[in-house]
């Protein structure tokens, strides 16, 4: 049986589970397919050293959210010579990224499990413009730096990375260090004004038709340096579920 090349991107050392990760230790574990595993690395800074016991190879591509014709050139120029290729995303960002690159994948020979363009950005969104509140907030990439420095900011902010990091800044200076760092990951950052309160994070798994399947709300009881969450308790509150 012929191998097949799967690249993989979001294996990142940040404290947030790293999803790509997680998929290259499933596949190296199976024995029903012969696979070459190649971690993707889009940034030179990323921290890849702990993947290279799980991978076969680990190459450095340009962001497929910043540079999406390089990104394509990079995988036709490593599958052309290969049977068949598979591409897992691993952060959410890459899903977003991918979506718009499908046309392209498939004329690579790159074969992903992409939702439908449609499905991006979420139709929801506007609906909850006017039910449910939400921080202010601006994408940020490098070249747009001094902007949004000087922007007016009501501060502390939290500056929201690729790889799920979350940094508090104080004044214009530790925002400019934290989207310094925030950018090593290989992606733009988010600056979002601090909300007061409890926090509760909610996951939901939504069925084929749209419906939601299955409701987890949680409270952070701990954080990591980084701001990810590392301990958390459930809650039924019916003022959070609905």
């Amino acid at each position: 049986m012929p191998r097949v090349w799967v690249g993989i991107l979001g294996i990142t050392a940040a404290d947030a589970p790293s999803p790509g990760l997680i998929v290259a230790r499933a596949l190296r574990r199976q024995r029903d397919l012969p696979v070459h595993l190649v971690a993707l690395a889009t940034h030179p800074m990323a921290q890849m050293v702990h993947a290279i016991h799980e991978v076969d190879e680990v190459i450095q591509v340009p962001p497929p959210h910043q540079a999406p014709a390089d990104f394509l050139g990079a995988l036709r120029g490593k599958v052309r010579r290969e049977r068949a290729a598979v591409l897992f995303p691993g952060l959410p960002a890459d899903v977003a990224a991918l979506v718009r690159l499908q046309g392209g994948l498939r004329s690579a020979g790159v074969t992903a499990l992409l939702p439908h363009p449609a499905s991006l950005p979420f139709p929801s969104v506007a609906g909850l413009d006017r039910r449910v509140r939400r921080p202010r907030s601006r994408v940020v990439y490098p070249a747009m730096a001094q902007s949004a420095v000087q922007a007016t900011w009501k501060y502390p902010v939290i500056v929201r990375g690729p790889e799920g990091s979350a940094t508090p800044a104080g004044t214009p200076a530790e925002l400019e260090s934290a989207l310094r760092m925030s950018w090593t990951g290989g992606g733009p950052a988010m600056i979002q004004e601090t909300v007061t309160g409890v926090e509760v994070r909610v996951a939901a798994l939504g069925g084929p038709r749209g419906k939601v399947v299955s409701v987890v709300a949680a409270r952070p009881m701990g954080r990591t340096e980084n701001g990810a969450i590392w301990t958390a308790v459930t809650t039924t509150d019916p003022t959070v579920l609905g």
